[in-house]
């Protein structure tokens, strides 16, 4: 007599990823999406298939929804999403200006202002096309600054710890090219070049 065959369970969903922390969801989840396959934390963005714009498209969208502060060159040096965000979690309670969008082989350092939505993701492509290290100045949180030359005095310090010394190379766009022309004669040597669009 004929065994009847068991019926095949349905093959389970892969998880999103298998980390606790609810940054390395959220950052799974948009990996996901972006990759149009399942994510575990040991998988590195790259060998699923990313590209530098998946890349760009990522990063930006994680400063644009407030999920984590990053930039291109964490993911290049971060590529599996553990270690990703396990940097972008170390990085939040540190220090974060002025932030490293990339770091080219030229002799001077760029250092760019966001626009007035605080955020500097929209450099990255600009940042990654030269041959400099570039570093960007983002707001935390605007609110806490009382007056936009409080502000200015803040960043001017930042800049100061990266590169004690000028000259200094400034870049800015609309709110950012305003703020920059505000910026207190102190920031830079005589020599420095001061660039902006509006």
């Amino acid at each position: 007599m004929p065994r009847l065959m068991r019926p095949t369970e349905p093959a389970k969903p892969t998880p999103v990823a298998g980390g606790n922390s609810a940054l390395e969801k959220q950052v799974a989840e948009l990996w996901q999406s972006l990759l149009s396959r399942p994510v575990a934390r040991h998988h590195d963005f790259f060998e699923l298939g990313g590209d530098s714009l998946m890349a760009t498209r990522m990063v930006a969208q994680l400063n644009r929804r407030g999920i984590a502060r990053a930039n291109l060159q964490d993911l290049f040096n971060h590529s599996t999403l553990s270690d990703f965000c396990a940097h972008l979690q170390a990085a939040t309670s540190g220090e974060d200006n002025p932030i490293p969008l990339c770091q080219g082989d030229g002799e001077e350092t760029l250092f760019v202002f966001h626009a007035s939505d605080g955020d500097i993701s929209a450099w990255l492509p600009l940042a990654n096309a030269l041959n400099r290290r570039v570093f960007g100045l983002q707001a935390k949180s605007p609110q806490r600054f009382a007056t936009l030359d409080q502000m200015i005095d803040e960043y001017v310090g930042c800049i100061r710890r990266q590169q004690p010394h000028g000259p200094y190379v400034l870049a800015g766009w609309s709110y950012g090219a305003f703020s920059w022309r505000r910026a207190p004669h102190s920031a830079c040597t005589p020599k420095a070049s001061r660039f902006g669009w509006c």
